[in-house]
C-alpha cells in the first residue's frame, strides 16, 4: 500500500508491509504485556514507601509513573499501525489518537531520560561524595519533588506546542492516517529537533559520565575487608548497575542519534529514497525507546528485590568522625549504604 504526501517541494511514497502490519504489531503486544502488570507492581510498591527521607524514591515514582503512561499509550500506535491506513488524516479519529500517542510518548520521553538522570547524581552523590553537603540536595526528597514538577511542566508543555502545530496542518490535509507517513519538514522545524536532540544528548552522557564514576569507586573500594566479606553482593550491585546503564543507553542512544542526523539531513537534501529509509530506521527506534519502559521495573525493582544490604565503605568510623554533624538519616545511607536505596530506592 501507498501513502502519499505532499509538500511544496517534495512528494514521497512510503510502502507499508509486514513490518509495520505484522512485526511490529507483534513486538508492541509483547512490551504491553510484560510492561503494564510490571510497572503497576513496582508503582503500588513505591507509593507504600515512604518519600521523606529519600529523593531517589520521589525520581523512581515518576519514572514508573512515566513508562506506565508509555505503555497505556502503546495500544494506540498499535491500532494506529494496524488500522491507521483506512482513516483520513483530518478525520477526529486520527487527529484524536495521533494528539493521545504524540502527548503520551514524547513528553515521557523527555521525562524518562531526566527522571533517570537525577537518579544517577543521587546516586552518585549518596555513595561517591556522600559528606559534601553542598550536594546532598540531590538525593533531597523535596528538591526531588520539585524538579519532578518542572520536568513533567517542561515536557508537556513543549511537546503540545508542537502539537498543536501538527494537528493543525492535519486538519488541512487530504492524505490518509498512518503513523509512517513520510513528509520533509521545514528547515526551522529540522534546526529545532537537532538542538533539542542535541541537549537531551548531552544528558543522556551526563547519565552515563555519572555512573561510570560510580563505578569506578566501587572498584577501588573492592578491596576493602567489609566488601570482600560480602564479595557476591558487591558483584551483584556492579552487575545491576552495568544492566541499567547498559539497558538504557542502547534503547536511548541510537533515537537520540537518529533524531540529530536525520534532522541535519533533512535540511540540506530531500531525496525520497534515502527519507523513506531513514523512515523505517525510525520505527524500529521507536519500538527500542518503548521496550525500555517494561525493563526500566525489572531494573530498578525487580532484580534489586532479590538482592539484600552490604556495606560498600571500608571504614564507616572514618567517615563518621569526617562528618559527626551528620544526622542519623544521612548517616545511615553513607555508613551502610543498602542496595534497595542504591538501586531501587525502597
Amino acid at each position: 500500500m501507498n501513502f502519499t504526501a505532499k509538500r511544496p517541494d517534495i512528494t514521497c511514497n512510503y510502502t507499508a508491509g509486514q513490518l509495520e502490519k505484522v512485526v511490529l504489531p507483534v513486538l508492541y503486544s509483547f512490551i504491553i504485556c510484560i510492561g503494564l502488570p510490571a510497572n503497576f507492581l513496582a508503582l503500588l510498591v513505591f507509593v507504600q514507601q515512604s518519600f521523606k527521607k529519600h529523593g531517589v524514591l520521589v525520581y523512581l515514582l515518576n519514572l514508573t509513573v512515566a513508562d506506565l503512561i508509555n505503555c497505556l499509550v502503546l495500544p494506540f500506535r498499535l491500532a494506529l499501525l494496524i488500522t491507521g491506513d483506512a482513516w483520513e488524516e483530518k478525520s477526529r479519529t486520527c487527529m484524536t489518537v495521533t494528539a493521545i500517542i504524540n502527548l503520551g510518548f514524547y513528553s515521557t520521553l523527555a521525562c524518562r531520560t531526566l527522571f533517570i538522570t537525577f537518579i544517577s547524581i543521587s546516586r552518585y552523590v549518596i555513595i561517591v561524595k556522600y559528606n559534601d553537603r553542598k550536594l546532598s540536595a540531590f538525593y533531597n526528597a523535596a528538591f526531588a519533588k520539585y524538579a519532578c514538577i518542572i520536568f513533567w511542566a517542561a515536557g508537556i508543555l513543549i511537546v503540545s506546542t508542537h502539537l498543536i502545530h501538527i494537528l493543525k496542518r492535519m486538519g488541512t490535509s487530504e492524505s490518509m492516517c498512518y503513523s509512517v507517513k513520510i513528509y520533509k519538514g521545514s528547515q526551522a522545524t529540522s534546526i529545532l529537533l537537532v538542538t533539542i536532540s542535541l541537549v537531551f544528548f548531552m544528558i543522556l552522557m551526563a547519565f552515563i559520565i555519572f555512573y561510570v564514576f560510580i563505578i569506578v569507586y566501587l572498584f577501588k573500594v573492592s578491596k576493602s575487608s567489609t566488601v570482600q566479606r560480602n564479595q557476591d553482593l558487591h558483584i551483584r550491585i556492579q552487575f545491576i548497575i552495568f544492566a541499567a546503564i547498559t539497558a538504557f543507553v542502547v534503547c536511548h542512544l541510537p533515537y537520540y542519534f537518529y533524531q540529530i542526523t536525520s534532522s541535519i539531513y533533512r535540511i540540506v537534501h530531500n531525496e525520497c529514497h534515502w527519507l523513506e529509509q531513514m523512515q523505517k530506521a525510525k520505527i524500529m527506534l521507536l519500538l527500542l525507546v518503548s521496550f525500555n519502559s517494561c525493563l526500566d521495573p525489572i531494573l530498578y525493582y525487580v532484580i534489586p528485590k532479590c538482592s539484600s544490604k552490604v556495606t560498600l565503605n571500608s571504614d564507616p568510623l572514618t567517615i563518621a568522625e569526617k562528618s559527626p554533624e551528620m544526622d542519623p538519616v544521612k548517616s545511615d545511607l553513607v555508613i551502610k549504604c543498602k542496595i534497595e536505596l542504591f538501586t531501587s530506592g525502597s
